[in-house]
């Protein structure tokens, strides 16, 4: 009964997520100089209704709710207008009717605030020393406008577009005096001169591998079988790189050669195939840190390859994500109040990124030449030899109580029920391992399921760079699905899974030895204590190989994975899916399903739309978290991957 009610909500939740009610036909004018769009978009009066002596607020008309953490949780309008790359909007006018203003009987329920899932268990306790939790407190009037939009570029469904992307909020909130102001009609006015030109260009190549020359010789059978799946494909070496394209350092050099081939070459697809060379300190396929501060305490940079596949602007222009020209790449960091030993509410200097990719990027982080033949050869049997066979119908679903709580709500199962419930209207058989009901004991559950064969694998829980786990319902006890150690036992070779891992740095390819000896030169024999605010032995970023990418490099394993190179974060309790990590790596399954009827469907483009959803949805810009969930969503693998294969 329970599963049905689950069910319910999710279709309930599908359909209200695809409405853009618009009360009036959309119009457009054009004139010699430029065209407009404009509509009015109208609402009714909000229902109230207390729950748990909070109130909550529903008009029938929005489709979706705002989701910052610890901020009212009000509902939001929010539609995507659509252009032809090349598009300038010169303006954006949204023209409200009066607000009129009721009190009401107590405060709007708050958006919980999310808690990070890193298997080591000294950062949780630490995690509670810092960080703030606004409640009602300095609020004013929330949020502070009527409406709010942002212009970006990206592709959708692999072309590339202009998206201005809107959200009206029709009810605001001041909880000083328990009042909101209301607004029931809003006219729309998008104002653009359309591109000079419109034909399509004949595309030279679909893909573009950049490379060190270590792995030329590994690259060619992969090179020549892409050709004979029909996907153009050319290689650059990193060395030719460097030596002609400008550039503050490696990383930005890179990036101005993929908009040159973009621009030249009508390229759509990207692989960065390096990354550390051997475990020496210097990198094949050079990395992209930021410098976001999550305030989590734990004070991390992390890599990100979405850097690589956001080329554009929404005006057009290089997005180097240095807004603020002060050569800190994706920054936001915040004041510190050293007398209260707090994060302050203000931001101190902040990059505002673009952030939907204009390619659709993977990495394959091979170390060495052993480790991409091993990859090249999964590829190019995954594609060509086990189409339609029927361990590809299977998805297995690994989960627990993630938040650990006396709420009820398994956070981990509840996610993976949601993500199935994506999947198997397509006919797809659902495994679930779970530890409320002993189906996920310890690694040999996991084990045997991957050795079974499964097309898709949704792991749910806490992680680190050697593990993925979770916990029994209300149980500080952890529940071991895998260890890096115990990968070797997967033989699985001929049924290879794509996987979605919800954990910390499970994707942080950015480890190896050098970090242990840089530690202990830096630290000394503190490196073995716990250091918050440090990098120390108990981080593992000494480790040799991470989570995800050890699980690429094994002869069975997985075809590929996609997870968080940094810290992530969950919502706890029923909005465990709503937002940050449950919400991007659940949505996934969504995306793929919305996806997989295309012929051009492929891995990147599922991953690449469903980051663009995330930012179309949550506004990165305005919350550090909401950002740092699509910055770290890494996908290890090939971004052309053809989903279960193709036919023969």
């Amino acid at each position: 009964m329970k599963n049905k009610i689950l069910l319910v909500i999710v279709l309930v939740s599908l359909i209200i997520s695809g409405l853009n009610v618009v009360i009036a036909n959309q119009t457009k004018e054009v004139t010699s100089e430029t065209s407009k769009i404009k509509e009015t978009i109208s609402f009714s009066k909000p229902s109230i209704e207390t729950r748990n002596d909070y109130i909550s607020l529903e008009i029938k008309e929005t489709n979706d709710y705002l989701s910052n953490p610890g901020k009212p949780m009000l509902p939001v309008f929010i539609k995507t207008y659509k252009f032809p790359f090349g598009t300038i909007i010169t303006d954006v006018d949204c023209i409200t009717s009066k607000f009129i203003e009721e009190t009401i009987s107590g405060k709007i329920k708050l958006v919980p605030e999310p808690e990070i899932v890193n298997a080591i268990q000294k950062s949780k306790e630490s995690l509670k020393k810092v960080g703030v939790t606004p409640i009602y407190q300095d609020l004013g009037i929330y949020p502070e406008n009527w409406f709010d939009y942002s212009i970006k570029c990206g592709l959708d469904k692999g072309e590339r577009t202009v998206f201005v992307i809107l959200h009206i909020y029709p009810v605001r909130y001041r909880p000083s005096d328990n009042t909101i102001h209301l607004i029931d009609s809003f006219d729309v006015q998008i104002t653009y001169d359309e591109p000079e030109n419109l034909e399509p260009r004949d595309p030279k190549y679909d893909l573009l591998i950049i490379s060190h020359r270590r792995f030329e010789s590994n690259l060619q059978p992969l090179v020549t079988h892409k050709e004979n799946m029909g996907i153009s494909t050319t290689v650059k070496y990193t060395d030719d790189i460097y030596s002609e394209y400008s550039g503050r350092d490696k990383p930005e050099k890179i990036k101005y050669f993929i908009k040159y081939a973009i621009e030249e070459w009508d390229i759509t697809y990207v692989i960065l195939f390096g990354a550390r060379n051997h475990q020496f300190n210097s990198f094949l396929v050079p990395l992209r840190h930021t410098n976001l501060e999550d305030r989590s305490g734990w004070n991390e940079t992390y890599v990100s390859d979405l850097y690589y596949a956001d080329i554009y602007k929404g005006n057009g222009d290089f997005e180097d994500w240095d807004s603020n020209g002060n050569d800190i790449f994706a920054e936001w960091t915040w004041y510190w109040k050293s007398e209260w030993n707090w994060w302050s509410n203000d931001i101190k200097e902040k990059d505002e990124l673009d952030l939907i990719p204009d390619v659709y990027l993977g990495r394959i982080a091979c170390k060495n030449t052993v480790e991409a033949s091993t990859i090249v050869s999964k590829i190019i049997n995954y594609e060509t030899v086990y189409y339609n066979e029927n361990w590809f119908k299977r998805m297995a679903c690994f989960g627990g109580d993630t938040s650990i709580g006396d709420d009820g709500y398994n956070e981990g199962e509840h996610q993976n029920f949601v993500a199935a419930s994506y999947m198997e209207p397509l006919g797809f058989e659902i495994i679930n391992l779970w530890a409320s009901d002993g189906t996920l004991v310890d690694f040999k559950d996991t084990i045997k399921i991957f050795n079974k064969g499964v097309g898709f694998v949704y792991m749910a829980g806490h992680g680190s760079p050697v593990i993925w786990c979770t916990h029994l319902p209300e149980n500080e006890t952890w529940v071991d699905g895998l260890y890096n150690k115990q990968m070797f036992l997967l033989s699985n070779y001929e049924k290879l899974p794509i996987i979605v891992i919800g954990g910390c740095h499970n994707s942080n390819y950015d480890v190896g030895f050098p970090h242990f000896f840089l530690g202990i030169l830096k630290l000394g024999a503190r490196y073995f204590e716990w250091i918050y605010d440090e990098e120390c032995y108990d981080k593992l970023k000494w480790v040799p190989s991470t989570f995800s990418w050890n699980l690429m490099i094994q002869w069975g394993g997985a075809i590929a994975t996609i997870g968080n190179t940094g810290l992530g974060w969950v919502a706890p309790g029923e909005g465990c899916a709503g937002s940050l990590d449950g919400w991007i790596n659940s949505r996934f399954f969504f995306t793929y399903s919305e996806l997989q009827d295309d012929e051009n469907c492929t891995l990147g483009m599922v991953h690449g739309d469903n980051l663009k959803s995330y930012i179309q949805k949550f506004s990165p810009n305005t919350n550090a978290k909401h950002r740092k969930t699509v910055e770290q969503w890494a996908l290890l693998g090939d971004p052309t991957l053809k989903i279960g294969g193709y036919p023969s």
